[in-house]
């Protein structure tokens, strides 16, 4: 009896999971290795810490970037070691390998959009979300990539799921789980770590609006924002001692910043980056002090054209093509329908309140990459929220219509 309703609960999504990984592991065996750009850096920083024992791209340490994907490929690495007689094998040998274990952890990203999804209204929609994941055609080649989205996508699923529970179940320890996993996803890319001011505007809300259920909702309030923050504190000091000990000073994230938001200055690229970059240089500026400089002048000279740069002017190339396979028409339909759908199901879901932190959440993530370079690459996460926001926004609005019960 529990084997067939396990079946009948779980057994779509079994086969949605199992297809999906076949079809990923038949692409795996079947795509020659392909590397460019920021994977040759991760390689290199993966390699200086398992043969030199330190972090960084060149020859010295730094703190370029995050550590998050460089340590999980050194561990891939590590592993593959052992199986190879102790040998580092050569960048397209390790390389497929890792694809092996990201294409098998990518299918835990379809399971985490069908419960974020069913956590937000009911299965069906969580079922929804799943299969709009697993037809996303992106989502099944960017495990071919030595690319940090491998983490940072079901990180960041993982993490807004659990601030989701901690909100309805207004639980301490998933509060304390919930700031670790964003912890971890901010050493992967730093872009998510403003989440944790939703975060705490939530609990906030929560005490002020007496939804604690506790004659002392703001000290309840502070233990769960101590420990939302407490861990992830506790994941970030590691790195903030390690660059405090090599550099002398104290660098929260990483020191890259500057690269993209100077890459974004532009409105619509009309001069190029590696002009801006030569005159940071020639200035004896930094390249985030040079962008800053640059906006400040633009929105004093010319505002209409930055204030439309960086308010919508920015949309079409995060938002009009996806990352990968958009040669392909039907890819490039289907992405453009959950871009179009997904974005009413966003200013739809602000308005009802077991979806507002994800809609919030959502808002809140482009604005913030509003402010730097607009890649598809970077618009690519934000999609899969969307995709997981978008069948509970539907099926609330089924329920809504039909007169049903609309709450979680």
């Amino acid at each position: 009896m529990r084997g067939m309703r396990f079946l009948q609960n779980y057994g779509v999504l079994l086969l949605i999971m199992i297809g999906s990984l076949i079809y990923r592991l038949l692409l795996w065996h079947h795509t020659p290795v392909y590397l460019y750009g920021d994977m040759y850096r991760y390689d290199a920083i993966a390699r200086h810490l398992l043969v030199n024992g330190y972090m960084g791209i060149g020859a010295i340490p730094d703190a370029y970037c995050t550590p998050g994907y460089p340590l999980f490929l050194a561990m891939i690495y590590k592993i593959s070691m052992w199986f190879h007689g102790g040998q580092l094998l050569s960048i397209a040998r390790v390389a497929h390998e890792t694809y092996f274990v990201q294409q098998i952890l990518s299918i835990s990203s379809i399971l985490l959009a069908y419960l974020f999804a069913k956590e937000l209204f009911n299965r069906y929609a969580g079922l929804a979300a799943a299969l709009i994941y697993a037809l996303y055609l992106p989502n099944t080649y960017v495990g071919e990539l030595l690319l940090t989205e491998n983490l940072f996508v079901p990180l960041s699923l993982l993490a807004l799921y659990l601030a989701q529970l901690a909100l309805r179940k207004k639980n301490v320890i998933l509060y304390l789980i919930a700031g670790i996993v964003l912890g971890i996803a901010t050493l992967v890319r730093p872009f998510v770590l403003p989440l944790m001011v939703l975060f705490l505007i939530g609990i906030l809300w929560q005490a002020r609006t007496g939804r604690l259920d506790s004659p002392t909702p703001y000290r309840v309030g502070a233990k769960q924002a101590g420990a939302l923050l407490g861990g992830t504190v506790l994941v970030l000091l590691p790195w903030w001692i390690r660059n405090l000990i090599d550099f002398h000073h104290f660098i929260p994230l990483s020191t890259e910043a500057g690269n993209p938001l100077l890459a974004g200055v532009s409105p619509y690229f009309h001069t190029p980056f590696p002009q801006l970059a030569a005159a940071a240089k020639a200035l004896n500026e930094s390249q985030q002090t040079y962008a800053i400089h640059m906006i400040e002048q633009g929105f004093l000279h010319h505002f209409w054209l930055y204030l439309g740069w960086f308010l919508i002017g920015k949309l079409y190339f995060l938002f009009w093509s996806p990352w990968l396979y958009n040669y392909i028409a039907w890819v490039d339909g289907f992405h453009r329908l959950i871009v179009f759908a997904g974005g009413i199901a966003v200013i739809a879901g602000v308005f009802v309140r077991q979806m507002r932190l994800l809609a919030v959440s959502i808002l809140f993530l482009l604005a913030m990459q509003l402010v730097f370079l607009p890649l598809d690459r970077y618009g690519y996460p934000l999609v899969i929220l969307m995709g997981v926001l978008l069948p509970a926004v539907v099926a609330y609005g089924i329920a809504f219509r039909r007169g049903g019960n609309t709450h979680v």
